[in-house]
């Protein structure tokens, strides 16, 4: 009875079980197939990437599920409600190229990848700015080199998957693909000095070292500033840096550049051997002379290693530096022919190594010597008045010399009381005190000294000096109007007692007459005996009638010594 009992249960447990899974079976519902077009995506995150998904096995909520469950259930039907569209954009990482890198090669290689099919394009931000396709509905990555020009480079880059959704990313990198070339370098041979200079092709150089030295001293760099030391020529860049080398004074040294671009490549130029000279010339005097229309420049100097000395004159708008000397040792006499006037000359000494020296001297230039054209008096008498015609521009001094050997005088020339003539300069001295030689004989001459020294001297004259002035005896009664015993009322008449050794003439002028002169009355005098100093001068002159007549007397001696008598009023009636 009991085992009876016992398989009754478990018969019913079994019907049980059968029927709890036909209600969970009509609790999980029917199945059903999709068809899925490009984007649309099922709640457990599945997302359709082609045209068309068809046939997929999902449950009436849209869960994927075993697709036997529907194999009898027909063709797929299109999605409808619980479904989305993908509005989300790519995950676009950018593996190359790196931000700020710089690349050796022209060839830049973009390494890209994105989360989903995308369509990847990218554009020059340097150049027009287009966009340009490189990859149509990629999978999952791209992987290729583009060409880019040498220099800075901005590009952006973007992946759009097929419902249009993007996502970019920029990126900045340098190209370098050109090695550096070091064209040229200086000193090439001889001596160097310190300075040194260098021509290179390279648009992106990085640093630029300088190597110098020997073994025995040692050896030593210098970076130079890209900035500072170097420009741009053309399509070159020139660089000019100097070093001090007194450690290495009269010794041999080598010295050559290296280059090194951003892109870490490097050009070295030749090693180059040369004598060291680190001292500069020395100008101990600098002078000048003139000398017949020949400027002489005379440089005292030091300097074992001289390769030129040189002059540029300031004062010419057209001056350039030009030779002076070459192969002299201690003293350069360069000889210029230069315009007249105001100089102002800079001298230049360069020595092989390129060390300089320099000094300015001013003067002025006169190529025309001073011409002494005449003088007086040149024969007879001095009497202290003396006179000079010269030809110089730029007289500077004017010594009148005279006296005997024993006394010999100098008197210096005012030259602001010379005028000019229509071709000279003409000069009266006067005045000068002789009657220390009065009675002897004197020998003079002019000596004329132009702005830059250069002199000329007059002929030596002889002169007897007489600086004693005639004597007129009779003052008050020397004249007479008209002579009664003879009745001669239109005639004047003159007798002139004189004391003078070297008597000359008497002279008189009469201003009433239309134009007045003077006129010799006596040219001798009448004497007892030739030795005696004194005599008479006895002459008459008729003057115009119905005039009044205004008449000066004048003695004079050989000397020149002069002196006037009281003026003569006097009527002449019809």
């Amino acid at each position: 009875m009991i085992e009876k009992n016992t398989e009754k249960k478990r018969i019913v447990l079994v019907i049980g079980i059968l029927l709890m899974g036909i209600f969970a079976i009509s609790a999980v519902s029917a199945y059903k197939n999709l068809c899925l077009t490009y984007g649309q995506s099922l709640p457990n995150g599945y997302t359709c990437f082609h045209d068309q998904c068809i046939n997929i096995c999902v449950t009436d909520n849209n869960f994927p599920t075993n697709p036997g469950f529907c194999d009898d259930l027909g063709s797929c039907i299109f999605l409808e409600g619980g479904a989305e569209v993908d509005g989300e954009a790519p995950v676009l990482t950018v593996n190359s190229p790196l931000e700020g890198f710089i690349y050796n090669s022209r060839s830049v290689l973009f390494d890209l990848e994105f989360s989903e099919p995308s369509s990847i394009y990218y554009k020059d931000n340097n150049d027009d700015g287009s966009w340009k396709r490189i990859c149509s509905n990629c999978e999952d990555s791209y992987s290729k080199g583009i060409i880019f020009p040498d220099g800075e480079n901005n590009v952006s880059i973007r992946a759009t998957d097929r419902n249009g959704n993007s996502a970019e990313a920029t990126k900045t990198f340098s190209v370098d693909s050109q090695d550096p070339r070091i064209l040229r370098t200086s000193p090439k041979s001889g001596f160097a000095n310190g300075t040194f200079t260098v021509e290179f092709d390279e648009a992106n150089p990085k640093q630029l070292v300088l190597n110098y030295g020997n073994l025995g001293t040692g050896y030593q760099q210098k970076s130079l500033d890209l900035n500072l030391e170097c420009f741009e020529d053309g399509s070159t860049t020139a660089c000019s840096t100097n070093v001090n080398l007194a450690p290495y004074d009269n010794q041999d040294i080598e010295y050559w550049f290296e280059l090194t671009d951003i892109a870490d490549s490097m050009d070295s130029s030749s090693v180059i051997m040369l004598k060291v000279d680190n001292t500069n010339p020395v100008i101990h005097a600098l002078e000048y002379r003139n000398e017949k229309g020949i400027t002489h420049i005379i440089v005292n100097f030091t300097e074992i290693n001289l390769e030129v000395i040189t002059y540029i004159d300031l004062d010419d708008p057209r001056g350039r530096e030009g030779n002076l000397c070459k192969k002299v040792d201690s003293v350069c006499d360069g000889k210029l022919r230069l315009e007249d006037g105001d100089h102002e000359i800079v001298v230049k000494i360069y020595d092989l190594a390129g060390n300089m020296a320099e000094d300015t001297i001013s003067f002025f230039s006169d190529s025309k010597d001073p011409k002494i054209k005449k003088v007086e008096p040149k024969r007879g008498f001095a009497n202290g008045d003396f006179y000079i015609e010269f030809d110089e521009e730029n007289p500077v001094e004017l010594l009148l010399k005279y006296g005997t050997f024993s006394d010999m005088r100098t008197h210096n020339v005012f030259l602001g009381t010379c005028v000019l003539g229509k071709k000279n300069y003409e000069c009266d001295v006067l005045g000068i005190n002789l009657n220390d030689f009065d009675g002897e004989k004197i020998e003079y001459y002019f000596e004329l000294t132009d702005r830059v020294g250069n002199k000329d001297t007059s002929k030596t004259n002889d002169l007897e000096v007489d600086t004693t002035f005639p004597v007129l005896n009779n003052p008050g009664s020397f004249w007479m109007q008209g002579n009664a015993s003879e009745g001669d009322d239109k005639y004047i008449f003159f007798n002139f007692s004189i004391t003078e050794k070297n008597f000359d003439e008497v002279l008189y002028i009469d201003y009433s007459d239309s134009m007045p002169r003077w006129k010799r009355l006596c040219s001798n005098l009448d004497k007892e005996n030739k030795e005696d100093i004194a005599g008479i001068c006895e002459r008459k002159k008729s003057f115009k009638k119905e005039e009044y007549h205004s008449v000066d007397i004048q003695i004079v001696d050989e000397a020149g010594n002069a002196i006037s008598t009281e003026r003569l009023e006097f009527f002449v009636e019809a």
